[in-house]
């Protein structure tokens, strides 16, 4: 147990792609909130815009929030999960999985 142990304590310290996501989920919150919706209408998921090569509506949905409490839990719940997901398949996995999932 005690290898098992020192694993873990080191995944919490490699956790550079969770507080990054982090870091982009409440900035992204801040400008949706200062664009006045701008950002929300330009970064959602609407099928027609990507079928005409607006590619990035893609990935730019998982850091959309519909209001504070949304981003709080997601904050709370990427906090908690993303360092030892982030261990256990690596930070360039994660980040994708996470863009993807929007």
């Amino acid at each position: 147990f005690g290898a098992l142990f020192k694993k873990l304590q080191s995944w919490n310290s490699r956790r550079q792609v969770t507080d990054t996501l982090i870091q982009l989920n409440c900035l992204t919150f801040f400008l949706q909130k200062a664009s006045k919706g701008w950002i929300s209408a330009w970064c959602c998921k609407h099928n027609a815009a990507i079928a005409k090569g607006q590619l990035w509506r893609l990935f730019t949905p998982a850091l959309l929030h519909g209001n504070l409490l949304h981003l709080l839990v997601n904050c709370y719940t990427l906090n908690h999960l993303g360092p030892t997901t982030e261990a256990l398949f690596g930070g360039k996995r994660m980040l994708a999985v996470y863009g993807l999932s929007g």
